[in-house]
């Protein structure tokens, strides 16, 4: 590391984005303290135009969780909700810090489901959250009052995830038993106004069987699905059997099999589609992340960066979606560059246990990963600019301000 220059009325720090952010942290502190006797100095931080995108953490959400954060969601305005092994679904309203809305989903003092909440979603406006559960069943709550309106039930084994329609119209669910179910919100709402929260199959719109049937399913446990946002009826779906099946939901061809994406080597345990619908990326217990074209299907990078099972992937939410967001066994992240590959930035992301979701913010400059420590953390992602920046715009981009939530409320 080399010295700080001599005193003077300016003085420049210039970070590549190779090293690590509390030892830049401390150089800065350093030479502003040496500086601090003379009224003209002026530490200044200078980035490398070829610095790449660094990932720290500005606050934390915590305190209300008993297990394991299972999942994450962010709906358009910003609200997170959180599914955990302690049967619970919360929501957190963290923007802006000063106002804070933090709710149980159903009754308090009762659990969301009975076992762990195991996968959450929001739907396209954000007035409902899709939850699902290892007591085999999908739930439909308000997100206006944490109100129950439906439960799915027709799975015979835990429900391993869920995905609205980018049209909010169906919902999709999948589960340990080998099957995707497909539901109808319409319908669920309409059974809702008569007769309050029930337990029925009554919304059930398509199932897909496991294998062994004539449509190709899948032949171990289904973990997660994704709708397309291009082509409405177009599902994706991952599973333990080491493949991502693509299905045709519209009406007449529901459920039928329209490709199988096959290449990793074990199984494959996040999906997800980019905003444009011109890519998908899967990641998998084989440590790997594959990012796919879906006009040809086929697959367009390999990424290897992670040491252990990757949880899950996710796209920015910038129109080209150029970066991907992947998450790991071992408690690091990693941003990647959806159009090249090239690995961006890779942390450890201080969870003290694995890293099992991860969300980008609607903004694209913040994102939020949850673990099995019973903990979310916000970082920030944002690509560092070319040019000269002062010392206090410098501090924001090294310092993590550790904010946190206990109880509901932030720490300073």
């Amino acid at each position: 590391m080399s010295e700080p220059p001599s005193a003077g009325k300016k003085r420049i720090y210039a970070w590549d984005g190779g090293k690590d952010v509390q030892e830049a942290a401390r150089e800065i502190q350093k030479f502003e303290g040496e500086g601090s006797d003379d009224d003209e100095t002026d530490v200044q931080v200078r980035f490398d135009p070829r610095a790449v995108t660094r990932f720290q953490c500005v606050g934390r959400l915590r305190g209300e969780h008993m297990a394991g954060i299972s999942s994450v969601a962010v709906s358009d305005d910003g609200t997170v909700a959180t599914s955990s092994l302690d049967g619970t679904a919360r929501m957190w309203g963290i923007n802006p810090p000063g106002h804070i809305r933090l709710c149980r989903m159903g009754k308090t003092n009762e659990k969301s489901h009975e076992g762990w909440v195991l996968h959450c979603a929001f739907s396209p406006d954000g007035k409902y959250l899709a939850t699902t559960g290892a007591d085999k069943l999908a739930k439909l709550w308000r997100v206006a009052d944490a109100e129950l309106i439906f439960t799915f039930a027709v799975h015979a084994d835990m429900v391993m995830g869920c995905a609205w329609s980018k049209d909010g119209e169906r919902i999709a669910t999948c589960s340990k038993d080998r099957t995707i179910a497909l539901w109808s919100l319409e319908k669920a709402l309409i059974l809702h106004k008569r007769a309050g929260a029930c337990n029925a199959g009554a919304p059930l719109k398509a199932r897909i069987q496991e294998a062994g049937k004539q449509n190709g399913g899948h032949t171990d446990i289904v973990q997660r699905v994704a709708w397309s946002p291009k082509k409405r009826h177009f599902l994706l779906s991952c599973s333990h059997d080491k493949t991502v099946k693509l299905w045709d939901m519209s009406a007449g061809n529901s459920g039928r099999l329209v490709q199988t994406l096959a290449g990793h080597t074990d199984h494959v345990l996040g999906l997800e589609y980019s905003h444009n619908g011109e890519w998908a990326v899967s990641c998998s217990h084989d440590a790997t992340v594959r990012v796919w074209n879906m006009t040809s299907f086929q697959c367009r990078h390999v990424l290897r960066g992670h040491r252990d099972i990757v949880y899950h992937a996710c796209f920015s939410p910038d129109a080209t979606c150029d970066r991907i967001m992947s998450t790991s066994h071992n408690g690091t992240v990693i941003i990647w560059d959806t159009h090249t590959g090239e690995k961006l930035s890779k942390v450890r992301t201080g969870h003290t246990s694995w890293v099992l979701g991860c969300a980008f913010m609607p903004n694209g400059v913040q994102a939020i990963t949850c673990s099995g420590d019973q903990s979310c953390r916000i970082w920030n992602a944002e690509r560092p600019k070319e040019g000269f920046f002062g010392s206090s715009i410098g501090r924001q981009v090294f310092y993590c301000l550790e904010a946190c939530l206990s109880g509901g409320t932030w720490l300073r």
